[in-house]
Formats: structure tokens, sequence, C-alpha cells
């Protein structure tokens, strides 16, 4: 396993969605939805228990492409194969990120909160982790882009 596995994952991902939205070609839409599913596997075998996905410290440039995993996953659940595996990973991401607590490491702050690390890779976290709340309170509005 390669160093930003995750965050190569997360642009994969986004990649994929914007392929999907974009190309007319049935047979080409088909092979990308049968080719990825590896990748669907890897994601899904190597997410933590917590529902996030690197160890890494907090600035790690791999913790900021989580939210993109998550509209990956989705769009494949939605999209190719409604595995109950994958609502389970979106619902462990998504007890991560409304956890107070836990969701300081990702850059969202609650009531009293400390600003957390000043890195770019942490308020690339931050930003993205705010697009993935908005998806959990209001379905759809960022991971049907």
């Amino acid at each position: 396993m390669g160093v930003h596995d995750y965050g190569t994952a997360g642009y994969v991902g986004e990649g994929i969605l914007a392929f999907d939205l974009h190309c007319k070609n049935r047979k080409w839409r088909a092979w990308i939805e049968k080719a990825v599913r590896p990748n669907i596997e890897f994601l899904l075998k190597n997410q933590l228990p917590d529902g996030t996905w690197s160890k890494m410290p907090q600035t790690s440039w791999d913790r900021t492409r989580w939210p993109g995993i998550i509209d990956y996953l989705i769009w494949y659940y939605e999209r190719v194969e409604h595995d109950p595996r994958i609502a389970q990973a979106v619902r462990r991401f998504d007890a991560f990120v409304l956890n107070p607590e836990r969701a300081k490491s990702l850059g969202l702050l609650n009531r009293g909160a400390e600003g957390g690390v000043k890195s770019n890779s942490f308020n690339t976290a931050t930003s993205l982790t705010g697009r993935a709340l908005a998806d959990i309170l209001s379905p759809d509005v960022d991971s049907k882009w």
C-alpha cells in the first residue's frame, strides 16, 4: 500500500463521477462501472472501524480526500450496485463527521472550539469535510455534481 492511497482514491472517484456525468456512451460507462469494482472493494476492506481510512497525522494530504471517497462510494451504490457494505461504510464515516470531538480532526469546529492545525492539507480537509457535512444534512447536495 502506498503513502497516499486514500487521497488518490478520492481523486479517482471524483474523476469517475465527472466521467459518468458527462459521458453519453453507455458502453464506456458500463466498462468503467465494472473496472472500478476492485477499487471499491479496496476502500470497503480498508475502512477503519471509526469510519475513516488513513491513520496518517492530521496534517497529512491523505486525509483530505475522505469526503471524495464517500461521494465515490455513494455514486457506486446509486449507479452500479446497492451493496449494503457501501451504505454501512457511508454511515460509519457520517458518524465520524457528526461526532464533534472527532470532526475537529477534519477541521469542523463546534461551539467553543479552538482552531485546528494551519496547513494546506488541513484547510483542504476542512472545506471538503464541510461539503460532506452538507451532504449528510441534505442528501445529494454535494454527491450529485
